[in-house]
């Protein structure tokens, strides 16, 4: 997956939502207080992460949770390990393929520069497979990877069905694996599109089929009412099938998007208060 961060912050309705909710956006590898004194050390002035994080590529095994991430950042990474250890009382010295790097008490992870603007973060078995200062990932070279454009990108390559969680084998049949990549972002018109590859004609009409047939149907628009939301959301989503790929793109513009996130905010705010927002059924109590 790749994340245009620098781009994503850019966008006004992403800049809205981070003011509104900026005690929510912080690393996992230490507390917004230790960041600004390491950011400080490196004589950044940031105290949010997005403020310093440009791009951020993720490799990984969602399934085993086991990652190797890159992020290209807005400061010296060659004084990173220095200022870490010295600021962040959960860093500590550690090795990584040999080379001095960072691990965070209570984490299974290294960190580690590859690059003057780029940190590799690694866990699992990527600690084995990646190798510091050589191959793409261990030089932080994988921009080539992600040639989609958009906000956030990513591919998946041969999973196999057998390992995706939940009760999916009456939907997927007799489908061994599938491959999958896709992409979101917004210039004028915000866009996501899904292309998911199931290896044989048969079963992407079978799916076909059964999603154009879910998407189109009474319970569908029931269940976006019971949401709050207006069922012409889903005529945004288009639905096509090329030999083996099952393809879905949506697309909102601005207006829609405002509108959208309006409701949502304020269904957010009805249910703190506790209230229960309009064209919500609330649960039965037993």
């Amino acid at each position: 997956m790749s994340i245009d961060l620098e781009a994503l912050v850019s966008n006004e309705f992403v800049k809205a939502l981070l003011t509104k909710h900026e005690k929510a956006v912080k690393v996992n590898f230490m507390d917004n207080n230790s960041f600004v004194k390491v950011m400080s050390c490196l004589g950044s002035k940031a105290t949010k992460p997005y403020e310093v994080f440009k791009k951020i590529y993720i490799f990984g095994n969602a399934i085993k949770k086991e990652h190797a991430v890159l992020i290209k950042v807005d400061f010296d990474t060659n004084k990173f390990l220095g200022c870490a250890l010295k600021n962040n009382k959960r860093a500590k010295k550690a090795k990584f393929g040999g080379k001095d790097a960072v691990a965070i008490k209570g984490q299974k992870l290294r960190i580690i520069p590859v690059a003057k603007d780029t940190l590799l973060i690694a866990s699992g078995a990527y600690l084995k497979s990646v190798k510091p200062g050589q191959g793409k990932v261990g030089t932080g070279q994988v921009a080539d990877y992600f040639k989609q454009p958009g906000w956030i990108t990513f591919f998946l390559n041969d999973i196999a069905t057998s390992k995706i969680p939940g009760n999916f084998s009456g939907i997927i049949g007799k489908i061994a694996s599938i491959s999958a990549n896709g992409s979101v972002g917004m210039t004028d018109t915000l866009k996501l599109q899904l292309n998911m590859d199931v290896k044989a004609p048969a079963p992407a009409q079978q799916l076909f089929a059964f999603a154009n047939t879910m998407l189109n149907s009474p319970m569908a628009t029931k269940q976006i009412k019971l949401l709050g939301l207006d069922p012409k959301l889903l005529k945004k989503l288009k639905l096509s099938v090329n030999g083996s790929v099952i393809s879905l793109l949506f697309s909102m513009e601005k207006s829609e998007l405002r509108n959208l996130i309006s409701v949502l905010e304020k269904q957010t705010l009805m249910k703190k208060s506790g209230r229960t927002p309009k064209g919500i059924v609330p649960a039965k109590k037993k």
